[in-house]
């Protein structure tokens, strides 16, 4: 498969969901960085728990909203926090 079938199958893929994956993207964004805010208040442990279980739960959450898009499923906010 070369670059150009990738690419049109890729926007295939997103056609009708850019919206929402956009929004999901935005929302998991704020709460990630208010939870790491708040918790950077807290001297070391906050700042380690921030970055060992805040930001990889939060990462591992919006992959898991796009692997439904690639599995042809039209995802919503509540699967970002499912």
């Amino acid at each position: 498969m070369n670059r150009a079938e990738l690419k049109a199958k890729a926007k295939e893929q997103i056609k009708g969901k850019i919206g929402i994956l956009f929004v999901i993207t935005l929302v998991i964004a704020v709460v990630a960085g208010l939870a790491g805010l708040i918790l950077g208040l807290i001297p070391y442990v906050g700042t380690l728990a921030s970055a060992v279980i805040i930001t990889p739960a939060f990462a591992l959450s919006l992959i898991r909203v796009y692997m439904m898009v690639v599995n042809g499923a039209k995802p919503e906010v509540k699967d970002a926090f499912s």
